[in-house]
């Protein structure tokens, strides 16, 4: 084992307000967060964090990395009980292994066989399956959806030998709407810079309605409209790790040649009272 060195923290807002206002449609866009490695495969189905308009999502990041020696890539997949980057037999849709994206070609190959189609943004050769309409699309989302259909593949899916794992703890904290829309803070000159973007239906609205908004000026001078625009629509992320370093894990044999040929030699010299060496002697 060896500790390397990490670099941590990401923040970033996320504007969740929808293009266009409907009827029954949500206040805010959905919006979710998954963490991944840069070598990983992201899965954008599962244990996705839920972004919430007006809240500060806080993630904590606890990375295990795993690399695998020489020696043990040698060793067979069943002894191992991982699989290399190279190991890709029985897989469809991925050229590289990893865990997490065995187990999403097996929901893949799951969801094909129940809605018979394969969706636009998925690789097709389109010689058995067409693309998805509108109802084969809903099918093979849902599909992707349901867990169940991630472990139809346990034993084919195991472990990558050469892994970062994560350990992932969420807090959620409302934003302090006064101190973000504070005069002259980013978040106040980004609302007053898009103002007419941002409040573009209010003009709408007065047509409609032929009514008048009322204090929209001094709304928009003394911040309110910035706190009701965070509110609805405006979340916060934050990324980080507890600490600056972390410790390497090695993967290797436990049991090599020379120990081998030692434990045989002893089991001789217990059992029999002769050893290797004298069997050759004798020779």
């Amino acid at each position: 084992m060896q500790l390397i060195q990490l670099i941590s923290g990401l923040q970033m807002w996320i504007n969740m307000k929808p293009y266009i206002n409907q009827l029954y449609g949500s206040t805010a866009l959905k919006y979710t967060v998954g963490i991944s490695g840069p070598a990983s495969f992201v899965d954008q189905k599962r244990n996705g964090i839920r972004i919430r308009p007006g809240q500060q999502t806080m993630i904590k990041v606890l990375p295990r990395p795993f690399e695998t020696t020489k020696d043990f890539g040698f060793l067979e997949v069943k002894d191992r009980h991982c699989k290399l980057s190279h190991e890709t037999s029985g897989l469809e849709y991925l050229t590289k292994y990893s865990r997490v994206g065995c187990e999403t070609d097996c929901a893949m190959k799951r969801a094909i066989s129940v809605c018979k189609c394969i969706p636009w943004h998925q690789p097709n050769d389109y010689k058995v399956y067409p693309i998805c309409e509108m109802f084969g699309g809903y099918c093979f989302d849902q599909e992707m959806s349901d867990v169940v259909n991630y472990n139809y593949c346990k034993y084919q899916c195991l472990r990558d030998c050469d892994e970062t794992e994560y350990i992932v703890i969420e807090d959620v904290f409302p934003i302090d709407y006064k101190q973000i829309c504070r005069e002259g803070s980013f978040q106040d000159k980004q609302f007053k810079h898009n103002f007419q973007q941002h409040f573009a239906f209010h003009s709408y609205k007065i047509l409609v309605e032929r009514s008048l908004i009322p204090n929209l000026a001094r709304s928009y001078e003394n911040g309110s409209l910035c706190e009701e625009y965070v509110q609805k629509y405006v979340g916060f992320v934050n990324v980080y790790s507890p600490t600056a370093t972390v410790i390497l894990t090695k993967r290797d044999k436990a049991v090599f040649l020379y120990d081998q040929i030692g434990t045989v030699g002893g089991t001789f010299g217990l059992f029999i009272g002769m050893s290797l060496l004298s069997f050759a002697e004798v020779a």
